[in-house]
């Protein structure tokens, strides 16, 4: 469990970043136990950006960097708005063409087929939430450079991916199991999220 004083490091980056103009005034911050299946992540409806409280006192340029990249999220959901919507029609579809089915084994079938949607869904927008995820780091990396006067922004995504894997994890939990399933593959790869941003930097070489 994260001291007090610890929980309040990211509100500290958090209030920066807000006065520098990079987050939004109401853009709010949400802690979830040590637990959570996330280690951060950002509401698609709502202005939230959800943190494990296990973070809360990571080096601040961790922190910018981490927040900064959920806040474009929050401002980017138009990928997200298109899976949801094409996963709302294809499950009313799979309903209705089951209707005339819906005995005690056709109820037992739906949950199945929703899952099953979901899952291949997601791999159809795959190469899209895959791009969002790295223009998401490269708002991080921009932010850092221009806001923050940092030189080599991918030194910091580096130490940012670094400590999130080496975080213990009960990979035989059931959530992690089911997140492993579903959304391994969406997320470019560490060395391909900062070879990306080290492209930026070199563009941005004066």
């Amino acid at each position: 469990m994260a001291s007090e004083e610890d929980q309040k490091a990211i509100h500290r980056v958090l209030v920066v970043l807000k006065a520098k103009g990079v987050i939004a005034e109401e853009t709010v911050l949400k802690s979830m136990k040590t637990d959570w299946w996330l280690d951060f992540g950002a509401d698609r409806i709502t202005p939230v950006i959800y943190y494990n409280e296990r973070y809360s006192s990571l080096e601040e340029s961790l922190l910018r960097f981490a927040l900064s990249h959920e806040q474009y999220h929050l401002m980017n959901t138009k990928n997200w708005v298109r899976l949801s919507a094409a996963y709302a029609a294809c499950s009313v579809a799979a309903f209705l063409s089951m209707v005339e089915f819906l005995d005690i084994l056709g109820l037992a079938l739906i949950p199945v087929v929703l899952v099953l949607l979901w899952f291949v869904l997601l791999r159809m927008f795959g190469t899209a939430l895959r791009t969002d995820e790295t223009k998401a780091d490269l708002h991080a990396a921009r932010t850092l450079i221009e806001k923050f006067e940092t030189d080599k922004p991918s030194v910091v995504a580096m130490s940012l991916f670094k400590t999130l894997r080496e975080t213990p994890r009960n990979r035989t939990a059931l959530t992690y199991r089911v997140r492993r399933f579903f959304y391994t593959g969406l997320h470019p790869t560490d060395e391909e999220r900062v070879r990306a941003i080290k492209s930026l930097e070199e563009s941005t070489v004066r």
